[in-house]
């Protein structure tokens, strides 16, 4: 069976059920809703208004970046950038990228590490790289990081781009004057 309302000049909109429909009764909101809204139930056949939401956006974006020549010839983590971003909202999360050039200077089995850290090296680790070569050679090798991280705080938050040697063959990494950036990303949870 189905229902048709016809159009006041023309056309019509027709509701059609299955023919084992069983028994269901929808209640339509009151209204006609907003631009880009969508009817939603919420399983007893209420019906309201209801938007896609903001999940997923992001909402804020800060940077840091330098080029200055900066060598590390320990395996302790040697800060390169600290950035600092405040969530609008207790439950949004932080997306924090990193990208740098590092020259491994090494006789073999050496190797570079660079890590993301909430707070500083002794904080959490929210993503961390380690890259190398098996040969005595000196090696420019390219880092990528992304990360997540949830504090779950409205208070500023701090995170460290940071790097090291990765073995004890490693005789030092650095920049060598190559662009190196930290970039934090707030996103709608």
């Amino acid at each position: 069976m189905a229902l048709r309302l016809n159009g006041s000049s023309s056309g019509y909109v027709e509701l059609d059920v299955p023919a084992a429909a069983g028994s269901h009764t929808l209640t339509l909101p009151d209204g006609g809703g907003s631009s880009g809204q969508y009817l939603q139930t919420n399983g007893t056949g209420t019906l309201s208004w209801a938007g896609i939401g903001d999940t997923g956006k992001i909402l804020q974006v800060v940077q840091t970046e330098s080029s200055t020549d900066t060598a590390n010839s320990t395996t302790t983590y040697s800060n390169l950038l600290s950035q600092t971003i405040t969530l609008s909202n207790t439950s949004n999360y932080v997306l924090a990228f990193a990208s740098l050039s590092l020259r491994i200077n090494q006789n073999t089995n050496a190797y570079g590490q660079v890590s993301i850290f909430h707070t500083d090296t002794s904080g959490t680790e929210i993503s961390s790289v380690t890259s190398g070569c098996g040969s005595a050679i000196n090696l420019d090798l390219n880092f990528t990081l992304l990360g997540k991280h949830e504090p779950a705080s409205t208070d500023e938050q701090t995170y460290v781009l940071a790097f090291r040697k990765g073995s004890a063959n490693t005789t030092n990494v650095a920049t060598a004057n190559r662009k190196y950036q930290l970039i934090l990303m707030e996103v709608a949870s």
